[in-house]
């Protein structure tokens, strides 16, 4: 594995550690609350998910993020001088155990002074080289940074995006679950099952939306920001109209809904 393989993976368990603060500091700031809201669930998912793809990542480890040519051919030299280093260091090594072994075997303590004193000179080789490596591994690290970090805000986007489809079709689940434990014998429960036929058919459009988004988002080799925001509203006419509605069955609270319900959606910009 070459030295810019390595300083990749370090850079991998650095964004590791930051994303495993920010899911703590979430679920900190929810900690006693009744429920989390569906932002900050997201927010969360979103989080682990990307976290997970790291740790899969580095499990499978395979190649680190490919830059431009010119920064390629910069790296290359880097991994071969580094390479040339540790092989440097290892000799020193050898010879420290090397000279372990003919201490063990001196009689005087003169002789004894005499090869702990080279020891302390190899020590002192090794301690130089070290940090001949770690300043290559400063200038890989800070090579990859920027394409390291475009490509971790768009796994941040896609995993937050994830999270979003997700919860949306659990709200969904749940919004079904919940009607079928009416009783449709009741006013009070058709009363309610017509609101559920709202949720459900609002839920409905916000997973093809997300649906949409992930799928374009993650068939998108650009950069991907998201702009606008979700809005919902319905006039007081629409609220007066369902209330008169449960007789006309649920294809008219349907028809109810996409007459008097305006959505702004966000679009994902690709650049």
């Amino acid at each position: 594995m070459n030295n810019s393989d390595k300083v990749y993976q370090v850079l991998l368990k650095q964004s590791m550690e930051t994303i495993a603060r920010q899911i703590q500091s979430l679920e900190q700031k929810n900690r006693g609350l009744r429920a989390l809201s569906d932002k900050t669930t997201v927010e969360i998912e979103g989080l682990k998910l990307q976290y997970n793809e790291i740790v899969n990542t580095l499990k499978n480890y395979q190649e680190r993020i490919n830059v431009s040519d010119r920064k390629e051919a910069k790296l290359d030299k880097l991994d071969e001088k580094s390479e040339r280093i540790t092989k440097e260091q290892q000799e020193h090594h050898d010879q420290i155990n090397t000279l372990n072994q003919a201490q063990n075997k001196m009689k005087t303590a003169r002789g004894k002074r005499k090869v702990a004193k080279e020891i302390r000179k190899q020590q002192e080789i090794i301690r130089k080289l070290q940090k001949k490596n770690a300043r290559i591994d400063k200038r890989q690290k800070a090579i990859m940074l920027p394409a390291f970090y475009r490509d971790q805000k768009r796994s941040q986007l896609i995993s937050k995006q994830e999270a979003k489809v997700k919860q949306v079709a659990a709200n969904m689940q749940d919004n079904q679950e919940l009607q079928a434990m009416l009783d449709l014998n009741k006013t009070s429960g058709r009363i309610k099952s017509v609101v559920h036929d709202i949720k459900g058919a609002y839920y409905q459009k916000r997973l093809n939306h997300s649906q949409e988004v992930l799928d374009t988002m993650k068939n998108s080799n650009l950069n991907i920001t998201i702009r606008g925001a979700n809005a919902i509203t319905i006039s007081k006419k629409a609220v007066n109209g369902l209330r008169n509605a449960v007789d006309r069955g649920k294809d008219a609270i349907l028809n109810l809904l996409d007459e008097n319900i305006n959505t702004t959606t966000k679009q994902p910009t690709m650049r």
